[in-house]
């Protein structure tokens, strides 16, 4: 009887195919068109923690977006809504270092880098060093805040770039925001895959509304000025987007939206916006 057991059991079970190692290095197929992006991700290795790492993005073709145009956006005040920790970290450092904050310099001082802010808008020093000791650790209490006062994505932006993405237009971030700001908030809010390239602060020698932040990021994306659309919050940066020869669509989010009207369209939220209508405007070249 037990022998008649066994002998069935063997035809019912086979035994399991031994898996090789080459199965086990073996990519996905979307991650074959990820892997050509950067360096950093050959077949076998895993994606690198830090979602700023995409940096040789200019190795790929443009032929690979099924679209003609790309989408770059800034990241405070269009992705996340970050001006109060912002405003209240200049508040804090003003108060470390005894000094004075200037009547309505905030709103001012949007979309413009803090080595331009401290000497220009605030006047505290033109002293080099002074001026980057006081940037870096401006920024270092606005992280602080952050951890205590979570930020989330402003109302629309999932959708959109879910849209976007679906439509496989290429999405880059370009913004004056210094790299440890974007890095601290893009992986808890898990939008890291919604951007081929991010070009932060410290990517670029010139703030807005000087264009080098744009055609940076149009350029990791393989794109040309003309092919790109820009999502700006702040006034400078719908010039610097003008400058850099691109489309602009403007969220009023930290600006009333009647002062933003160089922008080619001009919303409130990501919502009122339509992949289709975007692409209505790259369609005739």
């Amino acid at each position: 009887m037990v022998e008649l057991c066994v002998k069935r059991t063997s035809r019912v079970f086979k035994r399991p195919r031994k898996t090789r190692f080459s199965d086990q290095i073996r990519p996905p197929a979307s991650l074959h068109t990820i892997s050509k992006l950067s360096p950093s991700h050959e077949f076998g290795r895993r994606e690198p923690a830090n979602p700023l790492a995409f940096t040789a993005v200019t190795t790929y073709s443009p032929q690979m977006n099924s679209t003609p145009w790309f989408a770059i956006f800034d990241w405070d005040g269009v992705i996340v809504d970050s001006s109060r920790q912002h405003e209240q970290a200049w508040r804090l450092i003003a108060r470390e270092e005894r000094r004075l904050l200037p009547a309505d310099f905030f709103r001012r001082s949007f979309g413009m880098k803090n080595e331009r802010v401290i000497p220009e808008l605030l006047q505290w020093t033109e002293d080099a060093l002074e001026v980057q000791r006081l940037s870096l650790r401006k920024e270092e209490i606005f992280r602080e805040l952050i951890q205590v006062q979570r930020l989330q994505p402003l109302p629309g932006v999932i959708n959109f770039l879910t849209a976007l993405h679906q439509a496989k237009v290429h999405c880059a971030v370009a913004s004056s925001t210094p790299r440890k700001n974007i890095s601290a908030v893009i992986e808890g809010l898990g939008l890291q895959h919604f951007f081929r390239a991010i070009v932060c602060g410290e990517d670029v020698s010139r703030g807005k509304p000087d264009p080098e932040v744009f055609l940076t990021a149009a350029s990791r994306l393989a794109a040309r000025p003309e092919q790109s659309v820009v999502f700006e919050d702040a006034h400078v940066g719908v010039e610097a987007a003008r400058r850099a020869g691109m489309k602009v669509v403007a969220v009023a989010t930290t600006h009333p939206a009647d002062t933003l009207k160089d922008a080619d369209r001009v919303v409130h939220r990501l919502t009122e916006l339509k992949v289709d209508e975007l692409a209505e405007w790259f369609e005739a070249g």
